[in-house]
């Protein structure tokens, strides 16, 4: 199920994260999305769930790899990542075979 965008205009640390990945993720700047904390990992993943199907399928090879680099990183350790990973890979798992 695709999230509500970010909101552009919230001032919210949190939405401002999100929405600056989720801009990287929509305007093709892909291999530009970095992150090196647990925290700005599960931002990230939180931005993948407001992706369209479209947006997810034109980078899924991309986005995978994120996601797999997060894993790797932080889902032992961090229980927020494993919880953003989770439902960041049931978003993109229904954007590239459907809804069950």
């Amino acid at each position: 199920m695709k999230a509500n965008l970010p909101s552009a205009e919230s001032h919210h640390a949190s939405t401002v994260e999100r929405w600056a990945y989720y801009e990287q993720l929509t305007s093709g700047r892909v291999d530009d999305v970095m992150f090196t904390t647990p925290h700005y990992a599960q931002r990230f993943l939180e931005a993948l769930k407001s992706l369209d199907d479209d947006q997810i399928q034109s980078d899924a090879d991309k986005i995978l790899s994120l996601m797999t680099t997060s894993f790797d990183a932080y889902y032992a350790t961090d229980s927020k990542v494993a919880n953003a990973l989770r439902r960041a890979a049931c978003r993109v798992d229904s954007a590239m075979f459907g809804a069950a």
